[in-house]
Order: C-alpha cells, then sequence, then structure tokens
C-alpha cells in the first residue's frame, strides 16, 4: 500500500466497484482495471473481496459458512456504527461495511474451511468475466460460460477445465504441479502463464510465457513440450496440430472484452457472440454460416456486430423477440 492510501478508502473504494461489477453481471469497467493496476494492495483487497464472496455463494448452506457470515455480519454492524457514523446507514454503506468484514474478518476461517473443502467450483454465466485469486496466489481469468473445478492437494494443484476458456497465471511451486486438464490434455507448469478453451468436445492450449508439458489423459500420444507462442489444438478424436508464432496480443484480446475474428466462419463468430449477450443470434443457411469472416468486435455489443455484418458481407439482417436472424442476402 502506498504512502497516499487510506486503508478504509481501499476498501470502500473496492466495495463500490465490487457492488458495479455484480449489478453488470461481471462487466469490469476501464476505471476499475485502471484501479486495480495502481498498486498490488489495491489487487490484492479486491481479490480477497471476490473470492470470499464466491466462497459465500457457493456454499451458503453450509454450516460453518453460515457461522462465517454470521460473524461477518456483526463486524459490519460494528464497523458501520464507528467508520461510517454519524452518516444514517444506506444499503451501500452496509454492503461496504460486509465487504470489508469479509476481506479481513474470514481470513483464518476460509483458511480453515478450504483446508478442510479442497474442491471448489469458479462458474461464469453467460455476458460474466472473472477474476480469481486461488489459495496458492495463482490467478484465473475465467471467460463468460466458463466452469471450472479446482483441487488443491499436499503435492499437486489440479484444475479441470469443464466448460469455456480461461486464462492461468501460475505461482511458482516446484513442489505442487500445477495441472489443468482441458478435454483430452494435462497441461503441467510450475510457473507460467497460459490459456486453455474446451469447446465442442476440442481443445485449445496457447502458452504465454514460460515453459509446459502437454500429456493426453487416454492413449499413447507423445508428450507435447510447449514454448511462448505455440498453440496446440485437439479435436474431438485426439488428433493435435501445433502452430508457433501465435500473436500474442491479438489471442488475449478477448480478456479486455474484444472479439478477434481472423476468417473465421461466421456461425463460430455468432456462436461466440452469443456467449456475451441475452439477445441470441442465428445464422440460416450453409452458404451464411461457412461464409468467412475477420475483423475486432466489442464482446456484447451486438447491434454494431450485425451493423458490420450488413456492411461488409453480403447478409440481410432480421429481428423479432426472440432473437436475430442471419442469412444470406
Amino acid at each position: 500500500m502506498s504512502a497516499n492510501d487510506n486503508e478504509d478508502d481501499v476498501f470502500e473504494t473496492a466495495s463500490r466497484f465490487f457492488e458495479e461489477v455484480r449489478a453488470a453481471n461481471g462487466f469490469e469497467s476501464a476505471e476499475l482495471k485502471a484501479w486495480l493496476i495502481e498498486n498490488d494492495f489495491h489487487q490484492k483487497v479486491y481479490d480477497q473481496m471476490v473470492a470470499n464472496w464466491q466462497m459465500f455463494d457457493q456454499h451458503g448452506a453450509d454450516p460453518a459458512i453460515l457461522r462465517v457470515r454470521e460473524e461477518s455480519l456483526a463486524d459490519a454492524r460494528r464497523a458501520g456504527a464507528s467508520r461510517w457514523q454519524p452518516e444514517r446507514p444506506t444499503r451501500r454503506g452496509a454492503l461496504v461495511a460486509g465487504l470489508a468484514a469479509a476481506v479481513v474478518a474470514p481470513t483464518v476461517v476460509a483458511t480453515w474451511y478450504f483446508g478442510r473443502a479442497k474442491s471448489q467450483e469458479y462458474v461464469t454465466v453467460n455476458g460474466e468475466q472473472r477474476t480469481v485469486t486461488l489459495a496458492d496466489e495463482s490467478r484465473v481469468f475465467l471467460d463468460a460460460k466458463t466452469r471450472l473445478r479446482v483441487v488443491f492437494e499436499p503435492h499437486a494443484r489440479n484444475i479441470q477445465i469443464l466448460a469455456g476458456r480461461a486464462h492461468f497465471e501460475v505461482a511458482k511451486d516446484e513442489k505442487r504441479p500445477f495441472n489443468v486438464t482441458v478435454g483430452r490434455e494435462i497441461v503441467t507448469a510450475v510457473g507460467t502463464a497460459f490459456t486453455v478453451e474446451l469447446r465442442g468436445g476440442a481443445t485449445s492450449v496457447l502458452l504465454v510465457e514460460g515453459v509446459v508439458k502437454v500429456n493426453q489423459n487416454q492413449g499413447s500420444v507423445a508428450t507435447q513440450w510447449m514454448h511462448p507462442g505455440d498453440e496446440l489444438l485437439t479435436n474431438q478424436t485426439g488428433a493435435r496440430s501445433l502452430s508457433s508464432g501465435i500473436d500474442l496480443q491479438k489471442a488475449a484480446a478477448w480478456q479486455s472484452g474484444v472479439l478477434v475474428f481472423q476468417e473465421d466462419t461466421l456461425a463460430d463468430a455468432v456462436d461466440r457472440m452469443n456467449n456475451y449477450s441475452s439477445t441470441k443470434m442465428t445464422v440460416e443457411g450453409a452458404t451464411a454460416r461457412a461464409l468467412k469472416i475477420s475483423g475486432n468486435f466489442d464482446a456484447g455489443r451486438v447491434e454494431r456486430f450485425v451493423d458490420a455484418l450488413q456492411t461488409l458481407y453480403p447478409l440481410s439482417v432480421t429481428s423479432s423477440n426472440a432473437g436475430i436472424t442471419i442469412r444470406s442476402r
């Protein structure tokens, strides 16, 4: 924490941003991202706030967590009585106090709880992206409609991608390898950064930093070592293809809310766009579905996407209560 930071102000700002993100279905504003990178303390407070709130959400019926929630609420009331008085308590003030208490109060209890229950799932819904910090200080950025399971053991850190896409920044721990299972593939790292995706039974592994090895959990396929800029694609049958020299900046654009298409079929592009919007698009006709498109598009901005399609390609668009239909002209 810098000399210019007041701890109470940091908690209050983090709480405000947290409330905004929840209200916006997980969308993280540019203002929040700028605040997080100002210093490590901002990021630490916000990440712990998110992690503890997820613990409450996911295990809220567990008696241990109910006790933690009751204690946190009591701490919040005490904090509200001292820190934010003489102002009259408001819904936002109560939330700020509660979230601040969620960062400070449950730390020991949360450590005890997850020492007992070592399996945890993280899920994002349509239009939601989320960053979580795991117990080992590794960071995971989950794309929309992603689900993963985390199981930390004394000698290994195991993650399973059940759906969607996630980017990992792995905390170094040579005594506990970090294993990510995605489809048939098992990615093993110690301290590195990479992105994995499970989509339609096929998988991709993109290495950003460091070195990883990839093995398959069935068959006799050889171990694949990967270096930064390598991307390993595996289809539903287990067949692999390795590409090198991937543009990592473009490949990471989705983490900033931008989808980059390079000769993707319209069907695939629409399928990705649908992950970020409640307005669903469908593509009718084999010709339209196979049409190759390129460009950068803001995730969730369906209107701009379809306007560009009609301008750049021989396509027509119709809207109804059921959504948007795209056809060849």
